[in-house]
Order: structure tokens, then C-alpha cells, then sequence
């Protein structure tokens, strides 16, 4: 019998609805949330167990739940199936459901916190971070949960912006700030969230502490660079915060006492509402009270944080969720009032179409200002505020287990407004709206088990004005980006990205004033600042349960504004556009970040080191020559180590009798060691007296500056110790955290001035300001 072309393709096509008929295509989703209090669990892993993962090769289903715990697997065959859910700090639990044709119903999974963190358990939970990043290109991310952010060294108290200064590639300005300088980027080139609003000033106490209270926070993700389209509307990198939802299931509390704060946060079940939770968290500083008490002379300084979110399912597949945060830092002496604030405000709708499609909505406000007030308008009065609206449509389409699209289109109006009075003369009136329009796609492509590709495009459109504006300056401009995973082996993984990013409002101090940050949207006379990104690396899961990955960058920015050296002369009554207060320049920064660590068992541990470089040029600054950003620290090197005890781990040790006394239950100890490159600087080379014919007819005396930015200070070098203990009863637990930071007393020197004599000629006398000293730090807290 001679087979035909024709009979070939019809025995084909009648095999294959053979298949189908025999194995139809089925789904899986829902939601992974914990057990105790029913919080959705970000970044879980699920995998579908079968009979061939027996022989060591890797599942063939699986997936990572997003933002809100939710996952789909698409790719399965109607009948019994199993899955494996894992998440750090969980224990895993495998679930059997049974999948029907044509009925999607959502599924919940709830795991169980581990009581304790020992080898065994933890080593399952640490598989999990793996696992997630097979799943995902993964570059230049970090993920933080609450369990992670007590692992890092403690300034006084816990606080997450300092817990992420020992990722490599983030490097603070000084030991008293914890603003971010990403991969060569300014502090402000920082987009930072909040449950999707954006918060525009981070810090209290000039960054000694971060707007955000360490009990209200449930997860946190930093991208360094080469971010996807989801993001946009800032050049450096992307702090993606998400805040505890609240217990459902029964009301729980914390309580922290720290040496200048202390907090308090309180969740549970909405009363008569099924479904839903509400969490608040309260703090505030008391260095105002304590120097008053024990100090002759009061600082007259506090701040104050207040958070809440409340959740509503309104059904099976919607839920509602609210979060406000309002924080303040006042200084208030009888002749000087300087005080700054956020607010912000979120609304965010969550459904469940089917187990394709899935959306979110948002929409949120929020407020920056900045008031500094000496002697009001009669001397100096200054005020500068950012208001912010937007409205955020979020769709996601899971078409099988190799192909997602999310897509999502972004409103946003921007108001800043920027008012000066110098002896009731009005010298400054800039009040500048801009509006936002943006439309994004991203995919996740896996064409191959071990190749991943996500594409993206994002398109933006920035107006100098309202969004219904017909007349307003607009600049339209493409965001292409791509990363790229490649699955080498089971242990190693190549990766790269590339894409490009815009932002249309800056930030950066006026010179000659200590207290106030100025934001500025763009105008006619600017164009919003932009830049390149491009990075490649490589994961390897090393023996020992090491992890490494190593990432190499290079960014390009345009159009980056340079405050000018002195205002120029000015009235409020002029046309009042960005030209008067800064140049807009280009920059550079490249370098490689190297991580090493481990993140189970009784020993854990990290060591990082970064190598970067970050360059400026504006042609009208340092002779037009190109110069180093201050925040260039070439080398940086972090060393992080910590011991965990139990009392079955603790005998024949010297602890045992601490074990005793404090009647705990388990404990650790850690040690922080960081060493970098010392901080930039301009250094003066002479100095010329120019007596009577001096400036306004007075005496004075013309600095002559070297190179900009061209000197450096001593290396920074820092030993911090910390021992924490834990004591555990059911629904209770109570938590002492004592520390030494700079344990070796270095003066790690961040700041210069310099004195001038009446000498012609003579040269500037050097003063260098100290770092954090030898200080003890302790922080209790009561949970329950």
C-alpha cells in the first residue's frame, strides 16, 4: 500500500485528535498565602511533581506567584495532579488537586512559617530563590523579605534602606545617609513605591533613618539597572516596597523600643467583614524629648511615620486594598522652623478574569514638601512642593507555560511649585505642571527549557503642562528593553539585558542651603534627562550551598541636570524656567558587582564586592572638562557572616550558661565588615586676598579650586557586631538585638572644609568631618 502526501497528513491530523481527545489541556491558579494570617506570599514557587522528577531532571511545570501571591500553570491534562509549593522561611507542602475540562477553579495553598530556622528545613527553603530564578531573567534584582532584612546590620534600629546598602552596586553617601547611589546613579534617579504610589523623599534625619516602618513591611525588590517596561519614569534604578496586608485570621501586634525610636504596628480581621484585614504601624523619634531630659541643651527635632492598609475581598476573584502613609521631620527653634513630609494615598483593585487573563488598577496620590522658615518673609522663606496623581491599569495574559504579556497604560500629572522671599523680596515664583502618559508590553517567551527571553516596549509621552493641554511643550520618546536567560546547566546561568529609560523631574540641592532639596519637572528649556542601560552576568549554585552572581554594567544619561554654582539674580514677577537653575550635562558609569553567599543552615553569610566608576560632563562646569560624580567610590568591599544557636546546638559550648539566664531560644550572632574607597572631593589650590577692592567694596578673599570632584578622602573602613536573642511561646515572642558598629572607633572621614587666613596666597587649613564612631546600638521588641 503506497502512502500518499494526502493519507500522510490525514492519519496525522486524526493522531493528533486522537491525543487531544485522550489528554485535553487543563490549568492550574490561585493564590499562595500564609497559613497563620492569610498574607499572600510574593515570589512563592510551585512545581508540578512527576514520576520522571524521580530520576533527577527538573520539573516540567511550574511557576513564581507575582506581586499579590497569584500563579497560573497552563499545560496540564485534566485529572489528579500534584504540587510542590516552597517559599524561604516556609515550610514546603506538597497539595494533590483534581483538575476538570472546562472548570478553573481558584485554588488556595497555605503554608506553615517555620518555628525554627534549623539545616534541615531551611535547606529545602533555600531552593526556593533558586527555582525563582530559572523561572526569570532576573537581572540586577534582589528580593528582601522581612526574615533577610533582620539579618542586616542595625544603625541604632532596623531599617530597610540600610539593610540594602550591603547589596553590591548600592553605596551610601556617608554613614549618616541612606540615600541610594545605584550602579553610578544620584539618590534621586530612584524610583520608589510604595504598594504602587510613588514616594518621592525616602529619608528622615538627612537618611539616618528611611520613611518606612520595619514592622509594616512584608517584601521589597531593588532593581539595580536594565529593568522591564513595567517600570518607567526614572534613569538609576527601581525600590519596589510592599507592605503587609494584616492578619485575617486572628489580631497580632509588634512592639519596638529603640535608642532615639520606637514603633508600634497592630493587624487583624476587619469586624463583621469575612475575607479581610487591616494593618497599622505608628512610630516616632524622641530626640527632642531625650536631650530635654537628660541635656542642658534640647535638640528640637522629631519625626513622625504613621501606615495603614486595610484589604477587602470582595468576592473569590476581587479584592480592594487601601494604603496610606503620612510621615513629618520637624526642627522648630524660637528663629528657625525647617520641616518636610510625604503623604500618599493608594487605591488598588485586584481581579481574576479566568486563568488567562488577570488585571490591577490603581490609583494613587502622592505629596512631597519642604518649608524652611527664618524670620518668615521679612528674612528667608522658602517652600517647595510635588504634587502627584496618576492612575495605573495593570493586564496580565498567561497564555501557556512558555508565553506571558503583561500590558498596562499609566496617567500621571505632576505639579511642582518652588516659592523664595529674601527681606520681602520675591525672588523666586516657579510653578510647573507636568503630565505623564505611558503604555507598556512585556513578555516572557521560554521558546526553549533552557533559553528565556522577555521582550518589552515601552512608549511615553512627557508634556510641559496639564494632560488635556493642547499647547503644552511635549517630548515623545521609545523605551525598547530585552533581557535574555540562558540555562547552561542545572548550576549555571548566563544573562543579559539591555534597555532605555527617561525622567522627566529632578531633583538636587540649591547651593548654599543645608536644609531644602529642590524638584523640578521639565519645561521648554529642558528636556527630560535619559539613559542606556546594559548588563550581562551569570548565576552559578556552587557546592557547599554557595550561590554567586556576577554582573557587569554600563550606562549612558543625557540632559542630567547640574545645579548652578551661585543663583542668578531673579524675581518672581520674571519668567521663572529651569535655565536659571541648573546645566543639563551627560554622564557615564560602568563597573562589575560579584556575590558570593549563603543563605542556609546554621552559618550564613555574604561577601560582595563592586568595581565602578561614575563620570559627568557639563560643559560649563570644571573647564568643560569631564569630571567624577561625588558619589564615585571605585572599590567596595562587604563582608556579612552570622551563627545561628539553638538549645540543641548549644552543648558543650560556652553559651550554655547564657542559655540559662536569658531563657532563649535560639540566637545568633553576626559581623559586618565593610571597607571602600574614600569620598570625592574639590580641593582648593590657593587662595588670592583681595582686600578693599574685594566683593561689594568688603575684604575678602577668591578661591582657586583644582579639578572638580578630583581628590579623595582615606579609605572607609568599618567593623560592626551584633548578637540577637529569641525568646519564642505560642503567640508570643519577645527579641533583644545588641550591637557595636565601628568597633575599632575609625574615623571614616566623609566630609571637608577649609578654613581661609587673611595670608595672600596661603593656602586653606584642611577640616575633615568624622563618621559614626564606636556606638553601642539595642533595639527590643515584643511580638505577639
Amino acid at each position: 500500500m503506497t502512502v500518499t502526501p494526502s493519507l500522510r497528513w490525514t492519519l496525522l491530523l486524526g493522531l493528533l485528535l486522537l491525543a487531544a481527545s485522550g489528554a485535553r489541556a487543563a490549568r492550574l491558579h490561585g493564590h499562595v498565602v500564609d497559613d497563620a494570617t492569610g498574607e499572600a506570599l510574593i515570589g512563592a514557587n510551585l512545581k508540578i511533581l512527576v514520576a520522571e522528577a524521580a530520576t533527577g531532571r527538573a520539573p516540567r511545570r511550574g511557576a513564581a506567584t507575582n506581586l499579590d501571591g497569584y500563579f497560573v500553570i497552563s499545560g496540564l491534562v485534566a485529572g489528579p495532579v500534584q504540587v510542590e509549593a516552597s517559599y524561604q522561611g516556609y515550610e514546603p507542602r506538597q497539595v494533590q488537586f483534581t483538575l476538570l475540562d472546562g472548570l478553573d477553579p481558584l485554588q488556595e495553598i497555605r503554608l506553615r512559617p517555620t518555628t525554627l530556622a534549623l539545616a534541615e528545613v531551611v535547606v529545602t527553603a533555600e531552593k526556593t530563590e533558586r527555582e525563582l530564578k530559572q523561572e526569570q531573567v532576573y537581572v540586577g534584582n534582589v528580593r528582601l523579605d522581612r526574615k533577610q532584612m533582620d539579618l542586616a546590620p542595625v544603625l541604632i534600629q532596623r531599617d530597610l534602606l540600610r539593610s540594602l546598602l550591603t547589596v553590591p552596586g548600592v553605596l551610601p553617601s556617608n554613614d549618616f545617609s541612606s540615600d541610594l547611589n545605584v550602579r553610578g546613579s544620584r539618590a534621586d534617579e530612584n524610583l520608589i513605591l510604595l504598594d504602587g504610589v510613588e514616594v518621592y523623599n525616602p529619608n528622615h534625619l538627612g537618611g539616618l533613618f528611611s520613611a518606612f516602618i520595619p514592622s509594616a513591611i512584608k517584601h521589597t525588590d531593588l532593581l539595580r539597572s536594565s529593568w522591564p517596561a513595567q517600570y518607567g519614569g526614572r534613569l538609576g534604578a527601581v525600590l519596589q516596597v510592599t507592605s503587609r496586608e494584616g492578619n485575617q485570621e486572628s489580631l497580632d501586634g509588634e512592639v519596638s523600643l529603640g535608642a532615639l525610636a520606637s514603633s508600634i504596628q497592630f493587624s487583624g480581621p476587619t469586624w463583621k467583614l469575612d475575607n479581610s484585614s487591616w494593618m497599622v504601624a505608628l512610630r516616632r523619634s524622641y530626640i527632642d524629648l531625650a536631650t530635654k531630659a537628660f541635656s542642658q541643651e534640647e535638640v528640637p527635632y522629631h519625626f513622625t511615620d504613621a501606615q495603614l492598609r486595610a484589604n477587602w475581598d470582595l468576592g473569590e476573584k476581587d479584592r480592594l486594598s487601601v494604603t496610606a502613609y503620612w510621615g513629618d521631620d520637624v526642627f522648630d527653634t524660637s528663629s528657625l522652623d525647617f520641616s518636610y513630609g510625604n503623604r500618599a494615598l493608594n487605591l488598588n483593585w485586584r481581579h481574576v478574569w479566568n486563568t488567562r487573563w488577570y488585571s490591577r488598577t490603581i490609583v494613587a496620590f502622592s505629596r512631597f514638601r519642604t518649608e524652611l522658615d527664618f524670620g518668615g518673609k521679612a528674612l528667608v522663606l522658602q517652600t517647595n512642593h510635588i504634587n502627584d496623581w496618576s492612575t495605573r491599569l495593570q493586564l496580565e495574559y498567561h497564555h501557556d507555560d512558555a508565553l506571558s504579556v503583561e500590558t498596562g497604560l499609566m496617567l500621571k500629572s505632576v505639579s511642582t511649585n518652588f516659592q523664595a522671599w529674601v527681606l520681602n523680596d520675591h525672588q523666586w515664583d516657579i510653578d510647573v505642571p507636568m503630565s505623564e502618559v505611558a503604555l507598556y508590553a512585556q513578555a516572557s517567551w521560554r521558546p526553549h527549557p533552557l533559553l528565556i527571553v522577555e521582550p518589552g516596549l515601552r512608549g511615553v509621552v512627557f508634556r510641559a503642562g496639564g494632560l488635556t493641554d493642547g499647547d503644552a511643550y511635549s517630548v515623545e520618546r521609545l523605551e525598547p528593553r530585552l533581557g535574555v536567560k540562558l540555562h547552561v546547566s542545572e548550576t549555571l546561568r548566563l544573562k543579559a539585558a539591555w534597555g532605555l529609560y527617561n525622567q522627566g523631574i529632578q531633583q538636587f540641592r540649591r547651593d548654599g542651603s543645608t536644609f531644602s532639596f529642590l524638584w523640578v519637572s521639565m519645561d521648554s528649556t529642558s528636556q527630560p534627562s535619559r539613559s542606556m542601560h546594559i548588563t550581562a552576568g551569570l548565576e552559578a549554585d556552587l557546592p557547599a550551598d554557595f550561590t554567586l552572581e556576577l554582573e557587569g554594567y554600563h550606562k549612558r544619561m543625557d540632559h542630567l541636570a547640574e545645579a548652578k554654582a551661585l543663583m542668578e539674580e531673579h524675581q518672581a514677577d520674571d519668567p521663572s524656567s529651569n535655565d536659571y537653575l541648573f546645566y543639563q550635562g551627560r554622564g557615564e558609569s560602568f563597573g562589575a558587582d560579584l556575590t558570593v553567599k549563603r543563605t542556609r543552615g546554621l552559618w550564613t553569610g555574604q561577601l560582595g564586592y563592586s568595581l565602578g566608576c561614575a563620570v559627568r560632563h557639563v560643559d560649563e562646569v570644571n573647564d568643560g572638562e569631564p569630571f567624577y560624580a561625588a558619589f564615585d567610590k571605585r572599590h567596595n568591599l562587604n563582608l556579612l557572616a552570622n551563627r545561628s544557636f539553638f538549645h540543641q546546638e548549644t552543648k558543650g559550648w560556652p553559651f550554655r550558661k547564657w542559655v540559662r539566664f536569658f531563657r532563649y531560644n535560639e540566637s545568633s550572632a553576626g559581623l559586618t565588615w565593610l571597607w571602600a574607597s574614600g569620598p570625592r572631593f574639590t580641593e582648593p589650590y590657593s587662595a588670592t586676598w583681595l582686600g578693599d577692592d574685594g566683593l561689594n567694596g568688603e575684604e575678602s578673599i577668591l578661591h582657586n579650586y583644582g579639578g572638580r570632584n578630583a581628590q579623595q578622602l582615606r579609605a572607609y573602613n568599618r567593623l560592626d557586631l551584633a548578637w540577637t536573642f529569641t525568646h519564642r511561646k505560642p503567640g508570643k515572642e519577645f527579641e533583644c538585638r545588641m550591637g557595636i558598629l565601628n568597633l575599632f572607633n575609625n574615623p571614616n572621614y566623609w566630609g571637608v572644609e577649609f578654613n581661609y587666613t587673611d595670608d595672600p596666597g596661603g593656602l586653606p587649613t584642611k577640616v575633615l568631618t568624622d563618621g559614626i564612631r564606636r556606638l553601642p546600638s539595642l533595639e527590643l521588641t515584643w511580638r505577639f
